[in-house]
């Protein structure tokens, strides 16, 4: 009698263990170029939201106040909650009373996180009470989050996929790279659904028109929204479990958005319970992570500022952190310098959030992959403009005998 416990079925349950478990997947988050990719394309999905919303509230629409609040936030903005070593990394740090992305604030967890952050203005575009100005304010920013992300959400993915199958370093040129010359197609897969559903809802527009004339007519023709509503929610479904896998898919496979809708939405749907169990693992590890990165650059926060204190003394640097009340303008200058310095520190947690988020997405579509179609999970598409190595060009001596040439090495030699 065999008394070994086996791993679930389907399961490929050894590079769970060592991508996951093992904590690979967090190392790879926490490398510089990864924390360094995801904060930047942080930084300017803030600045994108925030000129969009500058811009748009200055119309005098309440629908418009009521979004861009949430939009405007950013890391230099928001204090304390979560990012000093004194809170509890554990506590919900989002304000409940704001509807929104709030990018500025600190991430509840790595996983949930930065996928609602980033899915927000496509959940939100859907609301019932949505005026057009608030609708072209959402699908604007919806618009600039996908472009920024198709840059960097596509490199990211790129070393993620790189490091954990071929376990060879990924350089971020090289990252940046694929990401810049597939750049069409991260930016696409995501909105091809997001089209789809749109001309659906053209032909549910003419059924409102007709609803205008007769109610009776409309009801009769419901069956019509019923089916488009179908049509609708399994998009709808797809996109927004399945979005993050897009990337992952143009990282590995090196096709085209179209490829990679169809293989996101085969993969939801034909291993949702995998996935759910794949994604709750990398929740759970990842806010373990989380929780690291917080307490260690809450400590950077305070220690740093304990240890100035020492020369300042109390008064002054409570003054300094409190953004320089009390102080002369030109040292309230400094102290909004400083402050801008401790945001620095709060936008690489944030990194780390992102970081860890396409690190996980892609570790997780190389495992549904082998689920579904068995692919090993070792296979990864090598990018054409990658350095391939192989022998040194031959040139022909004096003598007309081949030779390596002296500028020339073998790689590998000494």
């Amino acid at each position: 009698m065999n008394d070994q416990l086996s791993p679930p079925a389907g399961l490929a349950w050894s590079r769970i263990n060592r991508w996951f478990l093992r904590g690979r997947v967090f190392r790879l988050a926490i490398q510089v170029r990864m924390l360094v990719l995801a904060s930047v394309g942080v930084l300017l999905t803030i600045f994108g939201w925030w000129c969009l919303a500058k811009v748009f509230e200055k119309l005098d629409s309440p629908d418009v106040k009521a979004l861009v609040k949430s939009y405007e936030s950013c890391p230099w903005s928001t204090t304390g909650g979560g990012y000093a070593p004194i809170s509890n990394p554990l506590q919900p740090k989002r304000s409940p009373e704001l509807s929104g992305p709030e990018l500025g604030a600190p991430p509840n967890d790595a996983v949930y996180d930065p996928w609602a952050r980033l899915t927000a203005p496509a959940l939100q575009l859907f609301n019932l009470s949505r005026t057009f100005s608030g609708a072209a304010f959402l699908a604007l920013c919806l618009v600039w989050n996908a472009a920024v992300w198709a840059l960097f959400g596509g490199a990211l993915t790129r070393s993620a996929v790189v490091q954990l199958t071929r376990e060879e370093p990924a350089t971020l040129g090289a990252a940046l790279g694929h990401a810049g010359r597939r750049w069409i197609s991260y930016f696409s897969a995501p909105l091809l659904p997001l089209g789809a559903m749109f001309l659906v809802c053209c032909g549910l527009f003419v059924l409102g028109l007709v609803m205008r004339m007769s109610v009776l007519l409309a009801a009769v023709a419901w069956p019509l929204a019923l089916l488009g509503g179908i049509v609708m929610a399994l998009a709808a479904t797809g996109v927004v479990v399945g979005w993050p896998l897009m990337h992952s898919t143009i990282s590995a496979e090196g096709s085209d958005g179209f490829d990679a809708v169809s293989r996101s939405y085969s993969y939801v749907f034909q291993r949702p319970l995998h996935y759910l169990f794949y994604c709750v693992l990398a929740l759970l590890l990842g806010l373990l992570g989380l929780t690291v990165v917080e307490l260690f650059a809450g400590a950077v926060w305070q220690l740093s500022a304990w240890g100035v204190s020492w020369g300042s003394g109390q008064p002054l640097m409570e003054k300094t952190l409190a953004g320089g009340l009390g102080l002369s303008r030109f040292d309230a200058s400094g102290a909004k310098l400083i402050s801008f310095w401790f945001g620095c520190v709060k936008l690489v947690v944030l990194g780390y959030a992102f970081a860890y988020f396409w690190s996980a997405a892609a570790a997780i579509y190389l495992l549904l992959r082998y689920d579904a179609d068995g692919v090993e999970l070792d296979e990864v598409f090598r990018d054409e403009a990658e350095v391939a190595y192989g022998l040194p060009p031959l040139v022909p001596d004096p003598a007309g005998v081949p030779t390596v040439p002296a500028n020339e090495s073998t790689p590998g030699a000494p």
